[in-house]
């Protein structure tokens, strides 16, 4: 493999760029290092038929639907519960227990006001507005779905019963709903760990220990394989930490070497995949933690940039993630 430095070339170290030349049998792509510096990267292609497989390769893996596929990854792990009763960027918990219940719009209005006098909030809770409109809350395709549980109801009626009497601000302090509060956001935490045999110390260690998402995912991942929490879904788990690796996120431009390097062990497990799409990922990515001694990015970053409103990266996750957190911190 040849490699030289093509000079008076200006490219921005935070932007990924791959370009792909056809000059007979050769094949280019474009990378850069972490010093900026700009190469070209060499490589033969030995006939058509190799060329032609891999530019059809590289085309499915531009796709990230194509690549679930072909890596047997489907989505269906969005059908169960809790996972299907929750809604990307929904992530006030009190909302979901709320929309149990029959509540009038007059109601709703007093709750997402913010409070900018001197009342306190509830622990770790701001005096921000929180909420949405209200037709937009009413959409349930949109934003919170209804969610059939009746433990839930159970749990949460007085909470909410509290807060139509109350009429102020959702997360300001009511002395008179604390107790209540705390047992429905117990319960509703419950439901999002359904089966997933989390105990407090792992909720600790999990989420709280070390805030970095990079870590609670990878985390995640690798217990969906070592069945400590057998709820949790490996494919969903390996699913979202791949669409990291291969196309980055809009707040996400490094990707850390060592979720690269779980990911790569995880598609080695893999059974009932394409094998050609599996290697070219797995190259691609090993290709990068070996070059790159830091953070890279990701090698289809260009896919995400251009094409974010078709890629689904974390399938809810971050949205659960965040439920988990809140509702047991309100819990305790």
């Amino acid at each position: 493999m040849n490699r030289f430095i093509k000079k008076g070339l200006e490219i921005s170290q935070y932007t990924a760029i791959r370009e792909y030349y056809e000059n007979r049998y050769m094949h280019a792509e474009l990378t850069i290092d972490w010093n900026g510096k700009k190469k070209k990267e060499f490589k033969e292609i030995l006939s058509q038929k190799e060329e032609g497989n891999s530019l059809l390769t590289e085309k499915t893996i531009e796709d990230p639907n194509a690549v679930l596929k072909a890596l047997g990854l489907n989505t269906n792990f969005l059908d169960n519960e809790p996972f299907s009763n929750l809604r990307t960027n929904s992530d006030i918990w009190e909302f979901y227990l709320i929309k149990m219940f029959k509540i009038k719009e007059d109601e709703y209005k007093y709750w997402i006001k913010d409070f900018s006098d001197k009342s306190p909030a509830y622990r770790h809770c701001s005096r921000r507005r929180v909420g949405n409109s209200w037709n937009q809350y009413n959409d349930n395709d949109v934003k919170y779905p209804t969610i059939d549980s009746n433990d839930l109801i159970k749990a949460s009626e007085k909470f909410v019963g509290r807060l139509q009497q109350f009429k102020g601000p959702l997360r300001k302090v009511d002395k008179k709903n604390i107790t209540n509060r705390k047992k429905a956001a117990k319960a509703f935490n419950s439901y999002l760990l359904k089966s997933m045999e989390f105990g407090k110390k792992a909720i600790n260690d999990i989420f709280f220990d070390n805030k970095n998402e990079d870590f609670i995912l990878m985390e995640l991942l690798k217990r969906s394989y070592w069945n400590k929490n057998p709820g949790l879904d490996s494919n969903h788990m390996l699913a979202i930490c791949l669409m990291l690796c291969l196309y980055g996120h809009q707040k996400q431009g490094y990707i850390s070497q060592q979720m690269a390097k779980i990911v790569c062990q995880k598609l080695n497990l893999l059974k009932n995949c394409d094998n050609e799409i599996r290697e070219k990922i797995i190259r691609n990515l090993e290709d990068r933690t070996s070059y790159f001694k830091k953070p890279f990015i990701p090698p289809y970053k260009y896919v995400y940039t251009k094409y974010r409103d078709r890629i689904n990266i974390f399938f809810r996750i971050k949205t659960w993630i965040r439920l988990v957190k809140t509702t047991y911190l309100a819990s305790v």
